[in-house]
């Protein structure tokens, strides 16, 4: 036995990644004559996943599906009795695309899919349009003819993880589609066939070992969140990594509840809280500085005319940015809209005793749209306890998001919706009034037994931003770990540094639409964000930072 060179071993790093390349390559598009793929957010609007294989198969599917998509999933078990017990006739009448996954038990006849099995899903679908993803033998291909105009067929030959992954990146644009069939189908069909597609710049996966995310460190992540869990901190958890825009951790863990009957799942969307101030009010007054309309040294009053003189009027918007203006800390603003501890009928009417448009509220609340005109004299009445020192405060961002709305003429969430979200190729997040994430997906967030009295699920949980509709500059935002990681990508631009701060010369920050790419923003403005600007006070504008080491 002659031994091999350490230098000629495949580390199992390199083999992974080797994997990874080859079961991409390997994806082929046989049938798309509408040109459907890569699939766009608008085109699964109401799709479902239909898994047909195990349990596990199906979850591991969906869970890469999750990231690019906001679709239920339902699993049919070729093994069950009744394989389509959660196929309802109810449920296909709302659905207007399928995406199957088939997850074949067996490389050889009949892969463990029964005629009648196959035959009873098509006459199911019917008239629905079809994505069929076969994760296994091409031959099973045969079985699922003939296909419509409107149908799509692709083939991904293995029934493994990165073959499932290969597949979902190539049907949603993360990866370029150019695989050939290996062997002949039929006359329509023979060896060689496969379409291409281009790549579409979304988020794709990666090797998290190659970016130093070693299985050690991973272990360690899911028994910090599994320990959290067990010990009622919380009762589920998406957590996901990414490095230079590559996905390189994407888990999920526990439920969406402490009922523990829904599991959190990657397309489950949470109430994203204090990150609206960095995910929506923070953009919207970066692109506004890049183009010129705003400067965070002027005074509110320079923005806001008509409050020039009065004492918030006077304040620069970098001290509210930096929560340096000394505002009160926080104040229970619905407490005027209650007597006697109960919600007042003026504010709070029957929904069909009104020709107002009311506010929502809560599930079972909703409110007169004056209170928004209301709530902002109450915060011009509040004192400023202690000017100029550093004091954390809801209120700086919604006087910023005043501001925002005043310069731009519309409101901030269409103005972040069309200039930043859909840009950005966010799938589902959006405020609650925006009605683009369906409650089902929506995570409860707490039960509130002081105001609304009643479980929050659906409607924002902040007591204030939830007093004017739920859309706010400090709270209301909805979404999942996918899209958040969306929307940092222009925080992070491919030249970044070590604490990613700016970005360096020439840096393109920019959305993941079609070319040409559009900048987000100047790496100045960036910069500019991200510094610290008052001694004693860490924070940038409107971003935390690391505490600075002591000098030496």
């Amino acid at each position: 036995m002659i031994p091999v060179p350490s230098d000629h071993v495949m580390s199992t790093e390199r083999s992974a990644n080797l994997q990874q390349a080859v079961y991409r390559q390997a994806v082929t598009l046989l049938h798309d004559p509408q040109a459907k793929i890569p699939m766009s957010v608008a085109q699964m609007r109401g799709g479902l996943h239909i898994g047909v294989g195990t349990a596990q198969a199906v979850e591991d599917i969906y869970k890469h599906i999750g990231v690019y998509a906001l679709m239920p999933s339902i699993r049919v078990d070729p093994l069950a009795k009744n394989p389509f017990q959660h196929l309802s006739d109810s449920l296909l009448a709302t659905i207007q695309c399928a995406v199957v996954s088939w997850h074949p038990s067996s490389q050889r006849p009949p892969y463990g899919m029964s005629d009648t099995l196959i035959n009873t899903l098509r006459r199911r679908l019917n008239s629905i349009p079809r994505i069929d993803v076969v994760c296994g033998s091409p031959y099973l291909i045969r079985r699922l003819l003939p296909t419509t105009e409107k149908d799509v067929l692709m083939c991904a030959y293995e029934e493994k993880p990165l073959a499932r992954r290969a597949a979902v990146e190539a049907l949603f644009g993360a990866q370029a589609v150019g695989g050939q069939l290996p062997v002949d189908l039929s006359p329509e069909w023979p060896a060689g066939t496969g379409l291409k597609r281009e790549a579409q710049n979304n988020l794709v996966h990666e090797n998290g070992t190659s970016s130093g995310l070693t299985p050690a460190i991973q272990a360690r992540i899911d028994s910090i969140i599994d320990q959290a869990i067990e010990k009622g901190a919380m009762p589920g958890a998406q957590i996901m990594v990414a490095h230079r825009r590559k996905i390189i951790f994407n888990q999920t863990y526990g439920h969406t509840d402490t009922t523990k009957r829904t599991p959190v799942t990657t397309a489950t969307r949470y109430d994203l809280a204090s990150l609206t101030k960095i995910l929506a009010t923070a953009p919207a007054l970066m692109m506004l500085t890049d183009s010129l309309r705003l400067h965070p040294s002027a005074t509110v009053g320079q923005y806001l005319p008509e409050y020039a003189a009065h004492p918030i009027g006077q304040l620069k918007l970098s001290q509210l940015m930096t929560h340096q203006a000394g505002l009160k800390p926080y104040v229970d603003f619905w407490r005027q809209t209650f007597k006697n501890d109960q919600p007042d009928p003026y504010w709070y009417p029957h929904k069909d005793s009104t020709n107002s448009i009311l506010l929502p509220v809560s599930a079972n609340l909703s409110i007169r749209p004056e209170i928004r005109d209301s709530l902002w004299q109450w915060i011009l009445q509040t004192p400023i306890e202690k000017p100029g020192t550093y004091v954390y405060s809801d209120l700086g961002s919604i006087i910023l998001w005043k501001i925002i709305e005043r310069i731009t003429a519309q409101s901030p969430a269409h103005y972040l919706r069309h200039n930043y979200f859909r840009p950005m190729g966010t799938v589902a997040l959006g405020y609650s009034a925006d009605s683009v994430i369906p409650i089902s997906f929506i995570a409860p967030t707490e039960r509130d037994n002081s105001f609304r009295k009643e479980l929050i699920r659906g409607t924002v949980h902040d007591p204030t931003a939830a007093l004017i509709g739920g859309v706010s500059g400090h709270a209301g935002l909805f979404g999942n770990a996918a899209d958040v990681m969306r929307l940092l990508i222009p925080f992070n631009p491919p030249q970044h540094n070590k604490y990613f701060v700016h970005g360096a010369q020439g840096d393109q920050i920019s959305s993941f639409t079609s070319p040409p790419f559009k900048p987000a923003w100047s790496p100045s403005t960036l910069q500019l964000y991200t510094q610290s600007h008052y001694p004693g006070n860490r924070r940038g504008l409107m971003f935390d930072k690391p505490q600075s080491p002591p000098r030496t």
